[in-house]
């Protein structure tokens, strides 16, 4: 109404609602140009001066309108890690911790999706690049294993590759005789 007054109580929550609004503008904005974690997008809209509120009201907004689905997002990366950087379920964990997935995420999906990953011949790929003649010394051997259990691979994978390895190594040099 005309010529009623605005209480200090009432521009507080006109203000906040607008921080939120701004906040909830920048976070699509954000998101358009890739995927991000709740945690991730919070941060990052507070590194765009965004109250902390404000933040956690936008990322909010984004989790229930679905711009935000951590669980897919989760599945999709490990998998990029798995298959495309070739990297172990150490490894996958800890860079899944650094991307700021939410605790609750990780421990409801990450076994799951971690089940349905071939470290196998993630590992196999790894030594199959270096070549058997990589660790045809101890001094050798002792370096690469030591860089494969830094990729995340446990010894048994590692042991496992590098047996079937040899074995279609020794393969083909029989294939090769026989021709």
């Amino acid at each position: 109404m005309v010529g009623d007054f605005l209480g200090a109580d009432k521009f507080e929550a006109l203000e906040f609602a607008e921080a939120c609004s701004n906040a909830a503008i920048k976070a699509v904005s954000l998101l358009a140009y890739g995927d991000n974690t709740a945690k991730k997008l919070s941060d990052k809209l507070r590194q765009k001066g965004f109250s902390k509120e404000a933040a956690a009201e936008a990322v909010r907004f984004c989790v229930e309108k679905r711009y935000i689905d951590e669980e897919d997002q989760l599945k999709r990366l490990m998998e990029l890690l798995c298959d495309r950087k070739k990297y172990g379920l150490r490894r996958i964990r800890q860079e899944v911790w650094q991307k700021g997935f939410s605790e609750e995420i990780v421990k409801s999906y990450f076994e799951e999706f971690a089940a349905e990953l071939d470290f196998d011949a993630a590992v196999y790929d790894r030594i199959r690049r270096l070549g058997i003649d990589a660790f045809s010394t101890p001094e050798k051997k002792k370096k690469h294993i030591s860089s494969l259990l830094r990729y995340g691979f446990s010894m048994d994978e590692i042991n496992g590759a590098l047996k079937q390895l040899h074995l279609d190594t020794v393969d083909d040099y029989d294939d090769g005789i026989d021709e």
